[in-house]
């Protein structure tokens, strides 16, 4: 794995003795997993292993969210379980996760509530998760009509949660208002990233980019 990071007078390049893993953007700066070292802060430098963070050697992080008081939830899969983060502290672990809660394959989540994060399943829907381990709710596919696969998220300025799936993309005011759009054939059960532009929330997969705009009716 090659890791490039930005310095004043240009670029440097890190390599990783195996390989580098998931990486996590946070209020702070981006975080990643360094194999054989553990969960790192990305600098001008490097990656710098964070304080404790050789604990996440044998333990990888599917996915690391950040509540408003600047803490950070990271979810383990092995075993599964709940770890809490806070600046200057060794990492706790808070919670086991329920057996079967969640399936193997885990996204990127948000904080979709006070305590409750947004998973996304990569085989099944969108796992609503405390962080008590508990499972607050699922969002499923079969309830959108939509393909199996949630594929990444975002929460909007309204707090609407913003999800990506095979066939579609859907915004749930949760845990109530949803709507869904269709995708078009030419982005169709490929992988997709959300992001926002200054035109609007905006997917795309090689050269078809398809964006999300607001119209205001007179």
């Amino acid at each position: 794995g090659l890791l490039v990071c930005s310095k004043a007078d240009g670029f440097s390049a890190f390599r990783a003795a195996k390989e580098f893993g998931r990486m996590f953007q946070t209020t702070h700066g981006i975080s990643i997993e360094v194999d054989g070292a553990g969960l790192s802060e990305v600098t001008s430098h490097g990656p710098e292993l964070i304080a404790g963070g050789d604990i996440f050697v044998d333990k990888p992080i599917s996915t690391l969210v950040e509540f408003p008081d600047g803490s950070q939830v990271a979810v383990v899969h092995k075993p599964q379980s709940l770890w809490m983060l806070r600046e200057k502290d060794d990492p706790t672990r808070i919670a086991s996760i329920e057996p079967d809660v969640l399936m193997k394959q885990v996204g990127i989540g948000l904080v979709v509530a006070p305590n409750q994060m947004a998973l996304p399943e990569d085989n099944g829907g969108v796992a609503i998760l405390g962080i008590n381990g508990r499972l607050a709710d699922r969002i499923d596919p079969s309830d959108l009509g939509v393909g199996t696969g949630a594929q990444a998220l975002l929460v909007d300025r309204e707090g609407a949660l913003w999800i990506a799936w095979r066939s579609a993309i859907s915004r749930i005011e949760y845990p109530s208002r949803t709507r869904v759009f269709p995708l078009p054939s030419a982005l169709f059960g490929q992988s997709l990233p959300l992001t926002r532009t200054n035109l609007g929330l905006t997917t795309f997969h090689g050269s078809t980019v398809l964006t999300l705009r607001q119209i205001d009716h007179q």
